[in-house]
């Protein structure tokens, strides 16, 4: 009875707030010389009851639980310090105070009093809850409602709520829209008529922006209960931050549902018939199984306190996918700041900085202008001094000197003399801890990239290359026109920075998408992916990886063995034992890094393509970045990030171009499946000439992953054109 007691008033408490005693909704159960146990007066189900009910609904205030512990302090007033929202919970929560706190007040000066059951009612949230500072009376009562009303288990965390309105059948009630780690649950009530939704994040199928009349305030989500539901929530004050949660909470649960069957595919891939009948007994026992999953699948978020950790989350996956830097960056800061290199084209932007690195884009509305494409990523391991300017003209300004000498001048706009100096210190700081981390390995990186040759005019003396220097770049260099390419280059990285430092602009985007030379290919596709940064922060990992692993034996390896001689045989190359070697060891090292994925069909033609234009060590970091960043689920047992886009292309094709679908359906052939060689082998293995395939490659390395689709559909299109 006591751990019982104990579990329910921890359950119960929340921190003191003012409250009044005498209320006409309140009547006193029990009551002592510090204590009062009060209930509502009007039952659950009265007519009073469903009208304040209704009121708080439509008022938008929180909805107050039937039973309430109230603390009488030494000057008369009353805290609330516990509510609860039945009487047997009530009794308990009486019981534990009458045993552990009504005798050490009875002993306590009236002046200790209030301070000593402060400290403890306090103290029990901070147990229950974890972190005291951030607890919020109103939250918390707002999240055990939640998870009262929809029955979910006490570790379901709420994200956050929203005043809005259900439409079923051209009515539409008013209540509060919830929002979960792993459900979107709808709630009101209204003269005695319940409505309750309750949607998993991993059920939802569709989420978009509509209209509730004339105002654009409304969200849709069609879920697969039974069959496709759907649901409009309207009246929604702050639409865009409800859309943009509920986007990352579905996605992150769709990632989970993903991961787990490819893990499940690949610790019983034989066994989908008992897998299935085991899910169908679970279900039975609907209210069990949401409280069982919820407890799983919030122990994954266990880390992440809710709203504001989710939003940082978001800021941080956007700064990192936006600029391609490691999966280890967060932002710590970011500021209005000009760069003024040029006294008269000044850049305007937003300067940012991480752990590792400074990053200033153009943020110019105006998308004709090159501002709009300027952004520049520099690893402070590559800064080799930063200064203070001192010219009166722009006070709150830095110059910084790069591994190439060259100087970049930032100008900060709005800021105040603390906030310059909060950005200073943290530059700074930052700075020196990545010199004495990377300074050499960097140094070291750059001296051998053909950039840095190129500049220098010995391209042709690379010490570190690919197989092209060995045995010959495919096409002919001289239809190519790669001597004009490479001097266009040589122009541009004179003029704009190169390897580690270089900015991108408008131009840079153009000469990548006119073709790289086949020297600079390799290097142009590292930056363009942010492999190369990977490089820079994790120096002798490829080689310690063979070292620790080469006596070891693995399926992987097998795979690998048998697919090594149909790696592009039309290339000399893998024609001999050098070129079969370095693919061997590139793969082989991957699947040690990655013994989840292993090695899967497609990856050795996506790295014999990289080992022509780069090292082995270059080809094993774009091949870590390929896999588990920019197509994340395409290689591996399940391919459920590949499956998942071809569901995607082969519904834009039946939008885009209804005949080829039609056709397709009456052979019974799966689009989707015939063109998913396309995407897993970035084309190489397609129809197309190889040459054009390395088009494709800069491409997509340049824009990312929707660049397959657009190659695919003007592959479709071409096809049925010629049929036709």
């Amino acid at each position: 009875m006591d751990n019982l007691c104990l579990t329910t008033a921890l359950n119960s408490f929340t921190l003191p707030v003012n409250a009044e005693q005498h209320q006409p909704l309140w009547e006193t159960m029990q009551q002592n010389a510090f204590f009062c146990l009060q209930r509502t007066k009007f039952g659950r189900f009265s007519f009073i009851h469903n009208v304040v009910g209704t009121v708080q609904s439509v008022l938008e205030t929180s909805k107050q639980l039937p039973y309430r512990l109230l603390y009488q302090c030494a000057d008369g007033a009353w805290w609330q310090i516990a509510a609860t929202d039945n009487e047997k919970n009530a009794s308990m929560v009486w019981t534990w105070i009458q045993e552990n706190l009504y005798p050490s007040l009875r002993m306590l000066d009236d002046a200790e009093k209030d301070e000593f059951l402060h400290i403890k009612i306090s103290s029990l949230v901070a147990r229950r809850d974890g972190e005291s500072d951030n607890i919020k009376d109103h939250e918390h009562v707002t999240s055990t409602y939640f998870r009262h009303i929809f029955d979910l288990a006490e570790t379901e965390r709420l994200v956050n709520c929203y005043s809005c309105g259900y439409s079923v059948n051209w009515f539409t009630s008013q209540g509060w829209l919830y929002i979960s780690e792993n459900y979107l649950g709808f709630h009101s009530s209204f003269l005695g008529y319940e409505t309750k939704v309750l949607i998993e994040h991993k059920d939802v199928e569709i989420i978009t922006k509509e209209k509730s009349g004339v105002f654009s305030n409304a969200i849709k989500v069609v879920s697969k209960d039974d069959g496709e539901t759907q649901h409009l929530f309207s009246n929604l004050l702050d639409r865009d931050a409800v859309y943009d949660e509920l986007i990352q909470l579905t996605g992150v649960a769709m990632q989970r549902v993903l991961k787990s069957a490819a893990l499940e595919y690949h610790l019983c891939p034989s066994s989908s018939d008992s897998c299935s009948t085991a899910n169908m007994s679970d279900s039975s026992n609907s209210s069990t199984t949401r409280r069982n999953s919820s407890t799983q699948a919030g122990a994954t978020f266990s880390s992440q306190p809710l709203k504001k950790d989710l939003e940082a989350q978001r800021r941080d996956e956007h700064f990192r996918y936006k600029f391609r830097l490691p999966c280890t960056e967060n932002l710590l800061l970011y500021v209005g700041a000009t760069q003024f290199n040029n006294p008269h084209h000044p850049i305007h932007g937003r300067l940012s900085l991480s752990s590792a690195f400074l990053v200033f884009h153009a943020m110019d509305n105006d998308s004709t202008t090159t501002q709009q494409q300027y952004e520049c990523v520099i690893p402070l391991c590559a800064i080799r001094q930063i200064d203070r300017l001192l010219d009166i003209s722009f006070m709150l300004s830095i110059k910084i000197t790069d591994c190439h000498q060259n100087t970049t001048k930032f100008w900060f706009e709005h800021i105040n003399r603390d906030e310059y100096e909060e950005i200073w210190y943290h530059l700074t700081t930052n700075t020196r801890q990545q010199q004495k981390r990377f300074l050499a390995t960097s140094d070291h990186l750059i001296a051998r990239l053909p950039s840095e040759r190129l500049l220098q005019n010995d391209i042709n003396d690379a010490p570190d290359g690919g197989l092209g220097l060995l045995f010959g770049f495919p096409g002919d260099e001289i239809k190519s026109r790669d001597k004009v390419k490479m001097q266009l280059w040589k122009d541009y990285l004179g003029a704009h920075g190169r390897n580690l430092m270089i900015a991108k602009t408008r131009r840079f985007s153009q000469l990548v998408h006119a073709g790289l030379p086949n020297r600079l290919r390799g290097e142009i596709w590292e930056i363009c992916t942010g492999s190369i940064y990977e490089r820079v922060m994790n120096p002798n990992v490829y080689r310690s990886i063979l070292y620790e692993n080469k006596h070891k034996k693995s399926s992987s390896l097998e795979e690998i063995e048998k697919d090594l001689t149909r790696s592009l045989p039309e290339y000399p190359a893998y024609q001999t034992p050098e070129g079969i070697a370095r693919l061997r060891r590139v793969l082989t090292a991957y699947s040690w890094k990655n013994p989840e994925l292993g090695y899967c069909q497609a990856m050795n033609l996506v790295v014999s393509v990289f080992l022509i234009y780069m090292s082995e060590e270059q080809a094993f970091f774009m091949l870590t970045k390929l896999c588990e960043d920019m197509l994340p689920g395409y290689y591996g047992p399940s391919m459920y990030g590949a499956l998942l886009d071809e569901h995607i292309f082969e519904e834009m094709l039946r939008d885009a171009i209804p005949d080829l679908h039609q056709h397709v359906s009456k052979t019974g052939i799966q689009l989707s499946i015939s063109c998913m060689p396309w995407f897993l082998t970035l084309f190489v293995s397609s129809s197309m000439p190889l040459l054009f395939a390395f088009r494709v490659m800069d491409c997509f390395f340049m824009n990312g992953p929707r660049v397959l689709f657009q190659i695919g559909y003007s592959q479709d299109k071409q096809g049925t054109a010629f049929a036709s």
